[in-house]
C-alpha cells in the first residue's frame, strides 16, 4: 500500500460512515472548531516513512495547558469553510504554509467537553514542512512524530483519570528519541488519531488492558 492508496482507503472509510462519532461525541450544534491532521513524507515515499505533526499547548493556558494536540482552533467569520479554519490556525500556530499541503479527507464533526464541535481536516505534505512555535501564547512546542512510532503496540495504552470525572480512553505514550522529547497523547486528540490510523489500515493490535493515569503535566 502506497501513500495515495492509504489516503484513498481512509477517504473511502469516512465516506461509508465508519468514522461516525459515538453517541457521547455526537455534534451538538455548538461553537465550531477545526484541527489539521498533517501527514508528511519527509522521511521517504513509503507509508512507513510518514510522520504526523502535533503541537504542545502552552502551560499558561486556562484550558488544555500542556496537552498535546493537532494544530487548530475555533472558526472565525472570515473562514470560508473548515479547511480554511484548520489551515489558518496551523499557520498561526506553527508557520505552516497552506499551499505546501494538500487536503485528502475530512472527518465528521465530534463534540468535545470544552463546548466545541470539532472537524478534523486530514492533509498531506510531500516533504517535512518547516515549522516553528509561531504563537508562543498558544503553544510551547511543535512535535513531528513518525507514524511507525505511534502505531508501535509498545507505545499504545489506555489513559485513565479519576477526577473531575472518571475517564478511560486510548492514548499514546511516545518515548524520547534524539532531540525529540517524550510526549503523552490522550483525550480527543488520541481518539481522533486512533480512529484515523485504524481506518487508514495503519494500526496494529495493542494491549487495551494496559492502563496508565494521565501524567499531571498533560491534564
Amino acid at each position: 500500500m502506497d501513500v495515495d492508496d492509504m489516503f484513498g482507503r481512509l477517504a473511502s472509510a469516512i465516506g461509508q460512515g465508519h468514522a461516525a462519532a459515538p453517541p457521547s461525541r455526537t455534534p451538538r450544534g455548538a461553537r465550531e472548531a477545526a484541527v489539521l491532521v498533517l501527514f508528511d513524507s519527509g522521511r521517504g515515499p513509503a507509508v512507513g516513512d510518514l510522520a504526523l505533526t502535533f503541537v504542545e499547548k502552552s502551560a499558561l493556558l486556562r484550558r488544555h495547558a500542556g496537552q498535546i494536540a493537532f494544530p487548530g482552533g475555533r472558526v472565525e467569520p472570515e473562514d470560508a469553510d473548515m479547511t480554511a479554519t484548520a489551515l489558518r490556525e496551523a499557520h498561526e500556530e506553527t508557520g505552516l504554509t497552506p499551499d505546501a499541503v494538500s487536503v485528502r479527507a475530512i472527518m465528521p464533526e465530534v463534540s468535545v467537553p470544552s463546548g466545541y464541535d470539532v472537524t478534523a481536516v486530514i492533509a498531506h505534505s510531500p516533504r517535512a514542512p518547516e515549522l516553528c512555535v509561531n504563537d508562543p501564547g498558544e503553544i510551547a512546542a511543535v512535535h513531528r512524530i513518525p507514524v511507525a512510532t505511534l502505531v508501535d503496540p509498545a507505545h499504545r495504552l489506555t489513559a485513565t483519570l479519576d477526577e473531575p470525572r472518571p475517564y478511560a480512553g486510548p492514548a499514546f505514550g511516545v518515548p524520547a528519541e534524539g532531540a525529540r522529547p517524550g510526549v503523552f497523547i490522550w483525550g480527543m486528540t488520541a481518539h481522533l488519531l486512533d480512529t484515523i490510523l485504524t481506518l487508514a489500515g495503519l494500526a496494529s493490535e495493542w494491549d487495551r488492558e494496559r492502563r496508565v493515569p494521565v501524567p499531571r503535566q498533560y491534564r
